[in-house]
């Protein structure tokens, strides 16, 4: 019933569409196979093969529980997210949401469908509508309600995710393409993506070809701007005060992720705003009330750096530093300028105060004492100076190693167990300095989920009963007795026609099991994306739990076959997670 809402939500009508009261007919219809993609063509493969699931007429080819759904459609979102041009370098990815918080997106989609129902039935009993009529927005509205959310920091990434499904729309005017992704690329800069947000301005002056003379002259002069070191010294000529401001905008912004928070102050202050227009008039105007908060927070950061700069007097030093660490609570929108002050007050802190030197005392003279006949003594030599280079303080952002070896160790001893909960959580953990940290952290997230899914679908395959191979032993060892039913804990497997059920625990078992039940399945499984999933999830759970070097031939097969996990695949070997 899940599955055939969220199909029809994405497609406008259900998968078995039919006018009849017969129960025949309509039993007959539903064990018909269905296909998303042969409907919705711009569904994203993995999406359509998570809906397609759910409305299979046989119940053991559905998923069995909300948490086997939840994760095919995860891996869905990760894979449209490492797609989308402007975020194809895939930056902070997102957290995966928690089970609860899943169950009531759900049954939220549930209860908005049964509202629907009652509206409907109203309607049809009587003439005059019992409720008004719901006021559907325009894609301008969408967009503009989406840049509001920019100056809440924690909706940042649902700002980021909004601005994507309008990008999506193949129906959009050309202006309002442009205009998203300038949008994105704002996004991305207060974010701290520098790289991101690059790739969204590129977007948008592709975008552009159809789009307004005077908006391809703005994007021009934009990418004059963002390509030089040094922000321009005036505006072009006959440029109109709306793209001025704008364009000193995204400067400064550029500059703030460049920690060059002077310049981005006075170019931000160089340029005299415009005239507020209404609310909605265009879509410049919600990026252009970014203007005064962002200003705002340079100046404070201006201070914090004053309040930090002791100088020869330390004697008011920890009052310094309680003032800066107050005016800290000002920085809102801008996530690097939050790091830069994070960064200046900890190395304050962290700063031992110079003590003053005891005086020395004054000494009395003596008589000078009778000369005496001593040997000479020796000169005793100084000890050697260490001039050995002190290890360089970490920088911020930078990645750690260390840290980064132990929380993979981790999350991967939990795979081998099965354990994917207790991995995904190891993730969950983990808080990165950095993009570069975040990304791996996105990487062991999706890593993860690809493995969980391998590991429900061979539960599934078990209970179907079909024949599969004898399970694996993690000491090697082929226990050579044909498995029966399985749940999340163990497989039973029977050792004769006469004996009981005997368990075997899944920790008892080696993780390459699962791959061999995947070789069996593809053996006999067409190109299709369904067979691009398979191989993602086996090659994916080979990196994790081994043997590495196995990996390989089903990655690329995958990524052969559907390009989005090509894109995956060179964001993996790009960070060295592939032998």
């Amino acid at each position: 019933a899940l599955g055939a809402t969220l199909w029809h939500a994405l497609t406008g009508s259900p998968p078995h569409p039919l006018n009849t009261v017969s129960v025949h007919e309509l039993l007959h219809l539903k064990k018909q196979s269905v296909s998303l993609a042969s409907v919705h063509p711009g569904a994203h493969p993995l999406t359509a093969a998570a809906l397609d699931k759910t409305v299979r007429f046989d119940a053991a080819d559905r998923h069995q529980d909300y948490d086997e759904l939840l994760s095919d459609l995860r891996g869905a979102l990760l894979a449209v997210e490492a797609s989308t041009p402007a975020g194809a370098h895939a930056r902070t990815p997102a957290r995966a949401p928690s089970r609860s918080r899943g169950l009531a997106l759900t049954l939220g989609v549930v209860l908005a469908a049964s509202g629907g129902v009652v509206l409907w039935q109203q309607r049809t009993q009587t003439s005059k509508p019992t409720l008004p009529e719901p006021a559907f927005q325009s894609d301008t509205e969408r967009l503009s309600n989406a840049v509001a959310l920019l100056r809440s920091p924690e909706k940042l990434e649902l700002a980021v995710r909004r601005m994507r499904l309008i990008a999506a729309n193949p129906d959009l005017s050309p202006e309002l393409q442009v205009w998203t992704e300038l949008s994105l690329a704002t996004a991305h800069f207060l974010g701290g993506s520098l790289e991101n947000a690059s790739a969204a301005l590129q977007e948008a002056e592709a975008k552009s070809a159809n789009a307004a003379p005077s908006l391809r002259a703005f994007l021009r002069s934009l990418r004059a701007e963002t390509s030089s070191p040094l922000p321009l010294e005036g505006p072009p000529a006959g440029e109109l005060p709306e793209w001025t401001a704008l364009r000193t905008l995204f400067t400064a912004l550029r500059l703030t992720n460049q920690q060059r928070t002077v310049d981005a102050e006075a170019v931000l202050a160089s340029a005299q705003p415009p005239k507020p227009e209404p609310s909605g008039a265009s879509p410049g105007t919600g990026l252009l009330s970014l203007r005064p908060p962002l200003l705002k927070e340079l100046q404070l950061v201006g201070q914090i750096r004053k309040e930090l700069d002791f100088g020869a007097n330390k004697n008011d030093r920890n009052a310094r530093v309680r003032r800066a660490d107050e005016l800290m609570t000002g920085l809102q929108i801008s996530a690097p300028l939050r790091k830069l002050a994070e960064a200046l007050l900890k190395s304050a802190r962290e700063t031992p105060a110079a003590q003053p030197a005891a005086p020395t005392p004054a000494v009395p003279p003596k008589a000078a004492p009778k000369q005496e006949t001593k040997p000479e003594a020796k000169p005793v030599p100084a000890p050697k100076a260490d001039t050995s280079p002190a290890p360089a303080p970490p920088k911020t952002g930078a990645p750690d190693p260390e840290k980064l070896r132990k929380v993979r160790e981790k999350v991967t001893a939990e795979v081998q167990l099965f354990q994917f909960k207790e991995a995904l959580k190891a993730c969950a953990a983990f808080t990165p300095a950095g993009p570069v940290e975040a990304a791996e952290k996105a990487r062991l997230e999706g890593m993860v989920t690809a493995c969980e899914t391998l590991f429900r679908s061979t539960i599934q395959e078990i209970g179907r009963g079909a024949p599969l191979p004898p399970p694996l032993l993690r000491n090697g060892t082929l226990f050579k007795f044909d498995p029966v039913s399985a749940d999340a804990t163990q497989i039973l497997v029977r050792t004769s026609a006469e004996n009981a059920l005997l368990p075997v625990r899944w920790a008892d078992i080696s993780p390459v099991y699962l791959v061999k039940v995947a070789q069996q399945r593809l053996a006999s499984m067409p190109a299709s994306p369904q067979r691009a999933e398979l191989l993602w999830q086996a090659g994916n759970l080979l990196l994790l739990a081994g043997p590495a070097d196995k990996a390989g031939p089903y990655l690329e097969e995958a990524a052969r076959l559907n390009p989005t996990y090509g894109v995956l695949l060179e964001a993996l070997r790009a960070a060295g997670s592939t032998p």
